[in-house]
């Protein structure tokens, strides 16, 4: 009697159990990602937590799919991630120049050289926000960082090509052309070293104009000195790469007014007589001894003697 009591009762247990496992359940309501996951005040944004390392970007990969090694992101990632992300998580060799997914060919052909969205991970300053492993100045050593100006252009020396944005080094290349006979050359003066004469030069890299002006290539905007205090216009031909009706080339009273090619460099185009004559053809004095009348500027040789009194916006005379 016994034995059939324990039967019956381990044969209702059985019946439970069965008809536990048979009965429909609601499926377990668990939100994917914590709240506060889109907020970037939250403990629980999700670059905090990426870069805090409680949280690997495996496990992102699990519903995002793996861009790591620079393939088709997934749909997933392009309706939801690429929303914000140009491209993250960063694909292998991110930071080696050699490598085809380089970041610098990234942001050259992506992002058009706008690496403000690069903040949001890295943070304002570029120092990974405490993370060692985000912190794009540990290469970019530079004042300014990964936004010195010659991050994109120029060299240690200045911030003027070469390099130019497609580092091109050559002069004959337009990107570079005559930089460096202007900021560096002073054979002639001191007064035209300076990028505002023809560029809007920015205070900081996202001030308008600066990288919002794609594509390439940089806009040309003459300064007051450069038009003579407004007495001429001049005019860059972005077509033929000259510059005509410049002050700094004899756009003044008494000047040849001289078309210079801003691509043919050392070929004479800032020679001695070409912006003015020696002495000028008309109404001027014709004595080729320059130092008689303008003796502090130039010598009897031609030599300039006081390089911030030539092209200095005036005629210094006795």
């Amino acid at each position: 009697m016994k034995n059939r009591i324990s039967v019956i009762i381990v044969l209702l247990l059985l019946i439970s159990l069965f008809k536990g496992c048979l009965e429909k359940k609601d499926s377990l309501e668990l939100s994917t990602h914590p709240t506060g996951w889109m907020d970037k005040t939250s403990e629980n944004f999700h670059g905090t937590v990426i870069l805090s390392k409680s949280m690997s970007l495996n496990s992102c990969e699990t519903c995002h799919g793996d861009n790591t090694a620079g393939t088709v992101p997934t749909a997933e990632l392009q309706t939801f991630c690429f929303k914000c992300h140009a491209l993250y998580p960063h694909p292998q060799n991110f930071v080696d120049p050699s490598s085809p997914t380089s970041h610098d060919k990234f942001i050259a052909t992506v992002s058009l050289w706008n690496i403000v969205e690069c903040r949001t991970c890295h943070g304002d300053d570029y120092a990974g926000k405490g993370w060692d492993n985000k912190n794009c100045n540990a290469c970019h050593t530079q004042p300014g960082g990964p936004e010195a100006c010659n991050t994109c252009h120029g060299s240690n020396e200045n911030s003027a090509p070469p390099v130019d944005m497609a580092k091109n080094t050559s002069t004959t290349f337009p990107g570079v052309g005559a930089h460096q006979s202007h900021l560096v050359g002073d054979t002639w003066s001191k007064n035209t070293q300076n990028c505002y004469h023809c560029h809007v030069v920015p205070v900081n890299y996202d001030d308008p104009g600066h990288v919002d002006n794609v594509p390439l290539p940089a806009e040309v905007v003459f300064s007051e000195f450069a038009s003579d205090s407004g007495n001429t216009s001049p005019i860059w031909n972005r077509s033929s790469f000259s510059c005509s009706d410049v002050y700094c080339h004899g756009a003044f009273s008494l000047g040849n007014n001289k078309k210079v090619t801003w691509n043919a460099v050392g070929v004479g185009e800032a020679t001695c007589g070409s912006c003015h004559g020696l002495p000028p053809a008309t109404n001027h004095p014709q004595n080729t001894q320059c130092n008689i009348c303008h003796g502090r500027v130039v010598d009897a040789n031609f030599n300039i003697i006081d390089k911030t009194l030539h092209i200095n916006g005036k005629a210094e005379l006795f």
